[in-house]
């Protein structure tokens, strides 16, 4: 530095520089040289310099840099912790909304289901009635209607029985071709007793252009015609 400043003329203000100490330490310096001119010549003859001791400012600087990075870490990390309460506090609300649903679904099922049970129970009442007065003529038609009355309530208990159902808010349908001709007279057949036993009247109008076959669930569709005539009793 001082063959610098000697050679160039010019000065060096305020480095670092790095030197050894007794204590086998290093110690750090701010350093400034200028040149020393011959005030006739103008000419440099020697160096004329300054320091000052900042080991202690530079040990300072360089723990205050390590608190800093450790505080980004911890910073960086307390982010990464708010990113994944904010994940799983979504998950929650999903899952809780997703619960939510199930117990929904659940009862609806379930009171659709209890309603469906009211009807079938109905028919095997009121034909089992039927069947206690002697003078009541077709007893094989009443015993066909229970049968099928008692086959309905089975399906409909494995139904209940089938949580996986209940939680997916699905139930079978089976789609196939039936005559809406003998389903109509299966309901007038079900339902008369018990329209009969509330002192109403209970009679189906056919259309002339109705089909001789559909193609639908003839369960589902006899259910759903019984639920509105026995809402309608009601």
């Amino acid at each position: 530095i001082d063959q610098h400043v000697i050679k160039k003329g010019e000065p060096k203000l305020a480095y670092e520089q790095t030197i050894p100490t007794a204590s086998g330490e290093e110690a750090v310096l701010r350093v400034s040289k200028i040149p020393l001119l011959d005030p006739q010549t103008n000419v440099v003859i020697g160096v004329l310099g300054t320091f000052e001791d900042i080991t202690e400012l530079k040990n300072k600087e360089k723990e205050l840099l390590n608190k800093n990075i450790e505080l980004q870490a911890h910073q960086e990390q307390l982010i990464a912790q708010q990113q994944t309460l904010v994940i799983t506090n979504r998950e929650l609300e999903e899952a809780m909304e997703k619960s939510q649903q199930a117990q929904k679904a659940k009862s609806e099922f379930l009171t659709n289901m209890s309603h469906e049970l009211c009807t079938p129970l109905n028919s095997i009442i009121g034909f089992s009635e039927a069947l206690l007065n002697e003078q009541h003529e077709g007893i094989d038609s009443c015993l066909e209607i229970i049968h099928k009355s008692g086959a309905q309530m089975l399906e409909m208990i494995n139904e209940i029985l089938a949580f996986e159902q209940i939680e997916s808010n699905e139930i079978n349908i089976k789609f196939c071709e039936f005559s809406l001709e003998s389903l109509l007279h299966r309901i007038d057949l079900k339902m008369h007793p018990i329209i009969e036993r509330k002192g109403l009247v209970f009679e189906i109008i056919k259309s002339e252009n109705i089909p001789s076959t559909i193609h639908s669930d003839p369960d589902r569709l006899e259910q759903c015609l019984m639920n509105l005539i026995n809402n309608s009793i009601k």
